[in-house]
């Protein structure tokens, strides 16, 4: 899991997350999962090209999420890097940003992550 906290962010600003930059071959898939409503992205997601590749492929791809951004915000999505595709878009059955905490609840086993800002802990609880 990805979140990212914006603190005094000017109007009309943008946030920008990228995944693991993959080979176009598909061995290894990339994924992000933006939690829209509460947590700043915008509907969908995207892939972006990378046709000068990087130092392990000639052409790659890096998944991309974006949104916007005033004043403090919380950005939060699942993301993984395996051999075939997950349904990200699964994986989370319950959210929740408040208080200065980001929570999900996994659908795979019902655990909770738990992450919060001032002072900064992460836990996940069962």
């Amino acid at each position: 899991m990805c979140v990212h906290r914006l603190i005094g962010a000017p109007a009309s600003s943008r946030v920008i997350h990228t995944g693991w930059a993959t080979g176009l071959d598909g061995s290894v898939v990339s994924a992000l999962h933006g939690l829209h409503g509460l947590h700043g992205w915008d509907d969908g997601s995207g892939t972006l090209r990378a046709p000068q590749g990087t130092a392990c492929t000639r052409w790659a791809q890096v998944s991309r999420l974006a949104g916007r951004a005033r004043g403090t915000t919380v950005h939060v999505c699942p993301a993984a890097l395996t051999a075939e595709p997950l349904p990200l878009e699964e994986a989370v059955t319950g959210r929740a940003v408040e208080h200065g905490r980001a929570q999900v609840v996994w659908a795979l086993d019902r655990a909770r992550s738990v992450i919060a800002f001032g002072p900064m802990v992460v836990s996940l609880l069962d």
